[in-house]
């Protein structure tokens, strides 16, 4: 009941919290005939849990770092919404005993065909690359497919779960949920010998996630890398599918033609201060607005006036919510899942403070009403706005000085995008 309970308030949140939710794969097609372990990639904190929990129906128990598990009433909680500890040798316990605790209820879980969430890279990191996988999730699997002698249908779910920007206000996200893997597949190797099995399922785990995540290859040139696919991204466009062709191209260049691939980041690095002299950013060209100055500037006037109040009354809640989660939590990976909490709750409470005192001041409940509903349209008029002359001052074409420095600046880009056989399209 109270899993269910925050599950519907946490689905309400994410769609205000993010401007756009792309899933690819179908999270409600996965038989409930199956035992299902969810292994995504771990960017943002909590998060990542949250986001999950809400696109699939089925109910979810997720494991998560034992040091949470704090006081009698943290553990009722924590159990309602259906989370189990996991120990580290930090946690000074004997977390052998402790975890197979954990496990052999997740194992009973699977056997019952439910769902876990195991993030099989141990912890979470803000990098955009997938880094290496523990075998956590393979133990727990295969435990509970030996126990029941590989006749319960268990399968693995790679996901890749893609941030435009871990802790951006209406930033765009994106799940991709790959063909499951069946653990039957393996049942020959992990009875020959389990580690064997283990190491085969992680591979197989990798490449499915990989497959639809946007992951920069480790290395000294990976913020390199990330300032490159990150010019392929426009307002209220990520491109995913461009990034994730983009560095797959990068990785394979960067493993099987190294001279190439030092050749590329130096045409790169001079187009970096090609655009850096000329005040131009490494962002594609594309598109074309045919509104007029005219248009743009009268539209302009028109808003201001409601853009500023928008923004003079929505902007103490938003730099309260901030100022908070910035004192309260040390980890900056944090901040982005308290914010999205926190912040629906002290907007809640502020509404509530306007409506009781707009009624005790009239005395109507139409004005208690339409008060808030004002704030709440301005506060819309006001992120609206914002996006719209975002667009507007998108690069285009026209800001080139002249034709010589735009026919430059398609030559580099050209160049570059040569070294990968890359067009964009």
């Amino acid at each position: 009941m109270i899993y269910r309970f925050f599950r519907a308030c946490l689905r309400i949140v994410i769609k205000w919290y993010y401007r756009e939710i792309e899933v690819i794969g179908d999270p409600q097609k996965i038989s409930d005939q199956s035992g299902i372990i969810l292994t995504p990639n771990h960017q943002n904190a909590f998060v990542d849990a949250i986001i999950l929990g809400c696109i699939f129906d089925r109910p979810i128990v997720s494991l998560a770092r034992a040091d949470v598990f704090a006081g009698k009433w943290v553990l009722w909680f924590l159990d309602q919404i259906k989370m189990l500890p996991v120990f580290r040798p930090r946690d000074g316990v004997d977390i052998l005993a402790k975890n197979q605790i954990t496990f052999d209820k997740c194992a009973k879980i699977l056997q019952n065909k439910g769902a876990i969430l195991i993030f099989p890279e141990g912890n979470h990191s803000d990098q955009y690359r997938l880094r290496n996988l523990q075998k956590g999730f393979a133990r727990i699997g295969f435990q509970a497919a030996n126990e029941a002698n590989f006749k319960t249908d268990i399968k693995v779910v790679p996901i890749a779960i893609n941030y435009e920007k871990h802790d951006l206000f209406q930033g765009a996200l994106m799940v991709h949920i790959a063909k499951p893997i069946p653990l039957n597949n393996y049942k020959n190797s992990y009875e020959a010998k389990p580690q064997k099995a283990y190491n085969e399922i992680r591979k197989d785990l990798m490449v499915g996630i990989l497959e639809g995540l946007v992951h920069i290859p480790k290395g000294e040139n990976y913020p390199i890398y990330d300032r490159m696919r990150r010019s392929f991204i426009k307002i209220q466009n990520p491109q995913w599918k461009q990034q994730i062709q983009f560095l797959n191209k990068c990785q394979d260049l960067s493993i099987h033609y190294p001279e190439k691939e030092k050749a590329f980041i130096e045409e790169w690095l001079i187009f970096e201060q090609f655009c850096k002299k000329n005040n131009l950013p490494a962002a594609s060209l594309d598109e074309n607005h045919e509104q007029s100055k005219a248009e743009n500037n009268f539209i302009y006037i028109l808003l201001s006036p409601f853009t500023f109040l928008g923004n003079f009354f929505w902007s103490p809640i938003f730099y309260s919510t901030d100022w908070i989660v910035k004192k309260a939590f040390k980890d900056h990976q944090f901040h982005n899942g308290v914010k999205m909490v926190l912040a629906p709750v002290i907007t809640i409470i502020v509404f509530a403070f306007i409506f009781l005192f707009i009624a005790y001041l009239t005395s109507s409940l139409f004005f208690a009403f339409l008060v808030p509903f004002i704030f709440l349209l301005l506060g819309a008029i006001a992120w609206k706005s914002r996006i719209y002359f975002a667009k507007r001052n998108e690069i285009k074409g026209n800001l080139f000085e002249d034709v010589k420095q735009e026919e430059a600046w398609r030559k580099y880009q050209a160049a570059i995008l040569e070294y990968l056989n890359f067009n964009r399209p």
